[in-house]
């Protein structure tokens, strides 16, 4: 793991998370209505062209490899729902170490910070790795799964059940 990588990846992710709550607000707010169905509908708007923009960003300039944009989209709706998940016990835990309503606008964002860790290992690992799979013919005529090196890697077989 690349500390130079993980920096991109939390100045990436600070950077798109600030824009993204900004196009969803004014999304929301063209909208004219209070109502909860606008609300969704504007995170939606908001969440389909920040994941493209945010896989673009990922894929060229941090981890710099094609990746595999189902995983990307898995790893995030896992992640979401961790977030989600963390969301109200960080808010207890703001608004105890800070009193008043503070946990009611940190709570997300420690959530989030919490879980930029565990977003940035699958991103790397699962998503963004190095290797893909192949169907190559073994010496004795059958057809085998295996990993082939990305460019400019040693010409390693490694067999994959």
């Amino acid at each position: 793991m690349s500390l130079a990588k993980y920096f991109k990846f939390l100045v990436n992710g600070g950077v798109l998370g600030l824009c993204s709550w900004g196009l969803q607000m004014l999304i929301f707010r063209l909208f004219g209505r209070g109502d909860g169905n606008s609300y969704a509908l504007a995170s939606l708007l908001t969440y389909i062209p920040f994941m493209l923009l945010n896989f673009s960003i990922q894929r060229r300039l941090i981890f710099v490899v094609p990746g595999c944009f189902v995983r990307f989209v898995v790893v995030n709706i896992f992640m979401m729902f961790v977030v989600s998940a963390l969301s109200p016990l960080c808010r207890e835990f703001v608004t105890l170490a800070c009193g008043g309503s503070s946990g009611d606008y940190g709570g997300f964002i420690l959530a989030a910070v919490i879980g930029a860790t565990p977003s940035f290992l699958l991103s790397q690992f699962f998503v963004f790795r190095n290797r893909t799979l192949e169907r190559k013919q073994s010496s004795t005529g059958h057809r085998q799964m295996v990993e082939s090196p990305a460019r400019g890697e040693a010409n390693e077989r490694v067999e994959v059940e």
